[in-house]
């Protein structure tokens, strides 16, 4: 079996198999007074990009083929994405996402599970869910109570973590600038490096 050693992999989506009843051929800008009608059921062309600002996306599926864009939205439908997703703005998610490219999340509040084949970045706001990604992750100024999961290394700063699990099977890199308090359990296939004012109370494994 597989040891806290052995490098994880995450496998990509699968392809959504949906039939839409919105299908966009070129890059769209929504927000409250254009968006779909409900349940959503959006899928765009190879490489069209879709942002999305103050409104509520409610229960559906969203395929993007290209980058997509969330500002200051409430989001319970599921995403689908080709390329980079940036969630900002006090966005609320609720549903899950699911990308092949970047995560990037500012100042907002993720309440559903996010699942990247690359890097995911996490600067300020909360998060209650669990994130799992083949690249690095970074969190920066946040409060956890959620789960994080990575085959590279994860990198907490200047941050509460309070409950959940952190796992990288590459290195854990804790602390900053002002003080990063750590409740989780921690596993790391390689080191925990602390590099600032760091306060661990939970489990360590190496």
């Amino acid at each position: 079996g597989l040891s806290i050693h052995d490098k994880l992999s995450y496998p990509s989506f699968v392809v959504p198999s949906i039939t839409p009843t919105t299908y966009v051929t070129s890059s769209t800008s929504y927000n409250w007074a254009n968006l779909p009608a409900a349940p959503l059921s959006i899928t765009t062309a190879p490489g069209v990009n879709l942002h999305f600002s103050n409104c509520t996306l409610p229960e559906g599926v969203i395929y993007c083929q290209g980058d997509i864009s969330l500002y200051n939205c409430s989001v319970s439908c599921d995403i689908y994405c080709d390329g980079t997703v940036s969630i900002s703005n006090y966005t609320n998610l609720d549903g899950t996402i699911y990308s092949r490219g970047i995560v990037n999340i500012t100042n907002s509040s993720i309440d559903g599970n996010i699942y990247s084949d690359s890097t995911v970045a996490f600067n300020n706001g909360t998060l209650s869910a669990s994130v799992y990604a083949d690249g690095a992750i970074t969190m920066t100024g946040a409060i956890s109570t959620g789960n994080l999961y990575s085959s590279d290394p994860i990198t907490i700063a200047n941050s509460t973590v309070q409950e959940g699990i952190i796992y990288s099977s590459t290195k854990l890199l804790l602390g900053g600038t002002s003080e990063t308090n750590m409740t989780a359990a921690l596993f790391s296939g390689g080191d925990i490096e602390f590099m600032g004012d760091t306060n661990v109370s939970g489990a360590m494994v190496a």
